[in-house]
């Protein structure tokens, strides 16, 4: 089986380029300079009007929710789209960004080049080839399930507020990974490596390398949380779920391995 692995991201540039190097286990996979500021588009929000798109996923309101409206104008326009085997897919997806570019003084700092991970994914290819939805139809399932389980369980989960900490939340969250590990070497001490974990909403400065581990459920590999196990229901992230179901055309033509 071949998966797509999806990066995409928020840059600001300041000064110099950033240099971003991507591997999977121990392979490289790309690397490429960053060299203009890439922003965030509210494209997506004129591409659901059509209630009939989404019908089928049993959550009214998903493109309308007032709590939901700045998340689907904070979507990624810069993409890199990567086809990989499965055999291939081991361990964690790496990004190592060289991207010290600031006007640091005396140690104060009122400029720097930041950059932010707002949707990575890695997905069957099979999901979002050919003329019928398959992903669409899964988190449809998907999101029906997580409904019912919490309406029977209110003291575990609100069904009209969604978590605003995605470290908080307990749910496996799929397709889309919403934490990841960073490691930076620490000035102070050398030799040695603070471990964060950050959240696609984290703006992040420095050089630094972000790490997502690869798991396996259910016969499927995808991106892991760093933290706790990956086990609950699995809960869509709605915006960025629908990014890659209603613009699997699009990603198809980033795929650098065409």
């Amino acid at each position: 089986m071949k998966y797509l692995l999806i990066l995409g991201l928020e840059y600001i540039k300041y000064k110099k380029p950033a240099t971003l190097t991507l591997s999977v286990g121990d392979k490289m996979i790309d690397t490429f300079q960053l060299h203009q500021d890439c922003q965030s588009t509210d494209y997506l929000l004129t591409t659901i009007k059509d209630q009939n798109k989404i019908a089928k996923l049993h959550v009214h309101g998903w493109q309308n929710k007032t709590n939901m409206i700045e998340a689907w104008k904070g979507l990624p326009k810069f993409f890199k789209v990567y086809e990989i085997n499965e055999n291939d897919l081991y361990k964690s997806f790496d990004i190592h960004v060289e991207n010290s570019n600031s006007n640091a003084t005396n140690g104060f700092m009122t400029k720097s080049s930041m950059i932010k991970f707002s949707l990575v994914s890695l997905i069957p290819s099979v999901l979002l080839k050919g003329t019928r939805n398959s992903l669409l139809d899964i988190i449809s399932k998907l999101t029906k399930g997580l409904l019912k389980h919490r309406k029977r369980n209110a003291t575990l989960y609100s069904r009209n507020n969604e978590s605003s900490n995605p470290q908080a939340d307990h749910t496996l969250c799929w397709p889309i990974a919403e934490t990841f590990l960073i490691t930076e070497n620490n000035n102070k001490r050398k030799n040695t490596t603070d471990y964060k974990i950050r959240d696609s909403a984290t703006w992040i400065g420095g050089s630094f390398t972000a790490q997502y581990l690869i798991k396996k459920k259910h016969k499927i590999k995808f991106l892991g949380r760093p933290e706790g196990k990956n086990k609950g229901f699995i809960r869509c992230v709605p915006a960025k779920t629908l990014t890659l179901a209603l613009n699997k055309d699009l990603l198809n033509i980033y795929n650098e391995n065409q």
